[in-house]
């Protein structure tokens, strides 16, 4: 936990290698994606975090990502599949998980309004879906996405 002008706050041990962080719109919730093929959700409460849940992937998790307007929670794991979570309650939003890249998920964010989702992985696709009905809207194939970039690529093509 980090706060400005007062540096580090306090640490935390985990019991897994975390790969993956993202901490809610609201500030209230931490998640921490793991290689124990989990992604651990927490309370936060000042200094003190409390697992609220655990939400179990089929491989090592690649990224966890909010969606700004605090509805949908997503996931990605090393085995190309992504979930999406309706908040509060972490409820998927389908059963099967979406799984339309040929290789590792490598970025996972969504647009400033929530309506879309998109992801990019190794493959050097960018896929866009809107979580609301579980469809994906578009596909673009790149000779070369820069991994780096990706977090700002994704924010530019989907607004």
């Amino acid at each position: 936990m980090y706060k400005e002008q007062q540096g580090v706050m306090v640490t935390h041990s985990l019991d897994y290698e975390p790969t993956s962080v993202a901490i809610s719109p609201q500030g209230t919730q931490l998640a921490v994606g793991g290689k124990d093929n989990k992604t651990h959700i927490y309370t936060v409460d000042g200094t003190a975090l409390t697992v609220l849940r655990v939400l179990e992937q089929r491989d090592a998790v690649t990224r966890v990502t909010y969606s700004p307007d605090g509805r949908y929670f997503a996931s990605a794991d090393n085995m190309k599949n992504i979930v999406c979570y309706q908040l509060p309650n972490y409820e998927p939003i389908s059963r099967d998980m979406w799984r339309y890249h040929a290789a590792t998920v490598t970025g996972l964010a969504f647009s400033p309004d929530g309506s879309k989702l998109a992801s990019v992985a190794i493959d050097t696709h960018l896929m866009i879906y809107q979580p609301e009905n579980i469809t994906k809207v578009t596909q673009v194939k790149s000779k070369s996405i820069s991994i780096q970039l990706i977090d700002i690529i994704i924010i530019i093509i989907i607004e």
